[in-house]
């Protein structure tokens, strides 16, 4: 079997060249992508870790529950002793 190019199927040399000039220039294209891809996920993941740290630094819902007793709490001990001052 004969791996040289059949004459009669079109293969012509210029036109392999220009196939990979293409090539080529998509490469080109393809590589300016991926650097604009990369810098976008170095800025996504900035953002992401500054959002992790807003959330670690957030009070939880048990902290939350606590504070809302407190002050319910403490109001309510205001109330009862506005109440037991006042009826005096």
């Amino acid at each position: 079997m004969n791996d040289a190019p059949d004459e009669n199927k079109g293969f012509d040399g210029r036109m392999l060249e220009q196939r990979v000039a293409r090539l080529e220039d998509d490469v080109k294209d393809v590589k300016a992508t991926l650097k604009s891809i990369e810098s976008r996920l170095t800025s996504i993941e900035a953002s992401i870790a500054r959002i992790e740290g807003k959330i670690s630094q957030s009070p939880t819902w048990i902290q939350l529950l606590v504070a809302l007793i407190a002050t319910w709490g403490a109001g309510a001990a205001i109330v009862a002793a506005l109440i037991r001052f006042a009826s005096k």
